[in-house]
């Protein structure tokens, strides 16, 4: 029994002494809960932009669900109340379907609203909501085109007619735009029950931002490639802690190498791995799931080595400033979750509390993953322009070199 305890306190001094077993074993767990219930436990922030197209402002049944659900669209205090313009298109359309008995019908005040949905419903012509929606400002756009309000009185007189209202969304944004079109639908049926009662006469024909047919893993891919070039460019920068600590660096400094040679030998090296990561996983998406590269060729060559650049320069700056492979190696996980996770290169940016949105948009993940996005998928929607992408990935390029020359050490 003595030996058994015995060795039963040696593992556990040796578990204790191992830090990246600890942080695995320990740390790595409660990282993953607080971020991801950081993401999807704040229900405040779970309301959407959705834009509203009306193409004949004189449809009294496009204009009744614009007017019901722009009543219905705000949580508390998150927005301003219904515009003066909207109010005065509405009103006579509640005054009558109040006259007729038409429930839910109150005539509201522009100070009165009631949250319950989570959406925020703007109106606008079709050109400029779907120019927000390409740029973020939008998860959809709901589009009543003319005729609509005459082929729902087609269905109601027995007639075989579908009246079709456009959906369009960005597929890009995959969760979102499920949760968002699986909203739509569900308020159009609403709707179509209440016109109808049982007859279905609403049809949703849900349309797409990009310009040809794309598949999840088309959105997926590039940000697969961002997420490969941290990944290398942090973890393959410790390869010079490890030699400073097995003092083999300073080895190498009592031979005539230049120490620069050194260096650049290591950058040219992870740059090179780099371009072969990325080319593997291109190619292999290509041939097994026929993925979408762009037409941007260059551009997206242009910030794939860029984006490697900046994050080679990352892993030297926290090889200078880790003392051993040990303290690196932690330092390296702390700057990477937080970005695997926040970013948007795997869950949107939407989900993520009012609060947190300063930090994501201090991440380069994030600028490389949305810069790799538009030139690979076509019509996606964007966060920030590519000349902003390319700014901020240049700004942290800069800032990492900066710190690694500054405290870098040979011994």
């Amino acid at each position: 029994m003595k030996s058994f305890l015995s060795m039963l306190n040696a593992g556990f001094k040796e578990f204790a002494r191992d830090r990246m077993a600890m942080f695995w074993t320990l740390a790595f767990p409660i990282m993953f809960i607080l971020i991801f219930g950081v993401l999807f436990s704040d229900q405040e922030s779970g309301a959407y932009p959705v834009g509203v197209v009306l193409e004949d402002e004189n449809d009294q049944v496009a204009l009744g669900f614009f007017c019901m659900y722009e009543m219905a669209d705000r949580e508390d205090g998150d927005d301003p109340p219904i515009s003066s313009d909207d109010l005065r298109l509405c009103t006579p359309w509640f005054e009558q379907a109040q006259a007729m008995g038409f429930t839910g019908a109150d005539i509201p005040s522009e100070a009165a609203e009631s949250p319950q949905l989570p959406l925020y419903i703007h109106r606008g012509t079709l050109d400029e909501e779907l120019e927000k929606l390409g740029n973020g400002d939008r998860q959809a756009v709901i589009v009543f085109p003319s005729g609509f309000g005459e082929q729902v009185s087609q269905g109601l007189a027995g007639g075989d007619v579908m009246a079709d209202v456009q959906i369009h969304y960005d597929p890009s944004q995959t969760t979102s735009a499920q949760i968002i079109t699986s909203i739509i639908s569900s308020l159009l049926d609403a709707y179509d029950r209440q016109l109808s009662g049982t007859q279905p006469l609403i049809s949703a024909d849900l349309r797409t931002t990009t310009t040809d047919q794309f598949n999840y893993i088309d959105f997926f891919v590039p940000g697969v490639i961002a997420v490969s070039l941290m990944q290398l460019g942090l973890f393959g920068a410790l390869t010079l802690v490890s030699l400073r600590e097995r003092k083999i660096l300073k080895r190498l400094g009592a031979t005539p190498l230049p120490r620069r040679t050194l260096v650049l030998s290591q950058v040219v090296l992870r740059l090179g791995i780099a371009v072969l990561q990325t080319v593997v996983i291109l190619v292999f998406g290509k041939l097994v799931f026929d993925v979408q590269l762009g037409n941007q060729i260059l551009l997206m060559v242009a910030f794939i080595l860029l984006g490697g650049l900046t994050f080679v320069a990352m892993g030297y700056m926290v090889a200078a400033l880790a003392r051993t492979e040990a303290a690196g190696n932690a330092i390296v996980q702390v700057l990477q979750f937080p970005m695997m996770f926040l970013s948007g290169v795997y869950f949107p940016t939407d989900f993520a509390p009012d609060w947190l949105q300063p930090v994501i948009r201090v991440m380069p993940l994030t600028y490389l993953g949305d810069a790799l996005r538009q030139v690979m998928v076509e019509g996606s929607s964007k966060l920030f322009p590519l000349s902003l992408d390319a700014l901020v990935l240049v700004g942290w390029l800069a800032v990492s070199l900066f710190v690694a020359f500054r405290f870098f050490r040979w011994e």
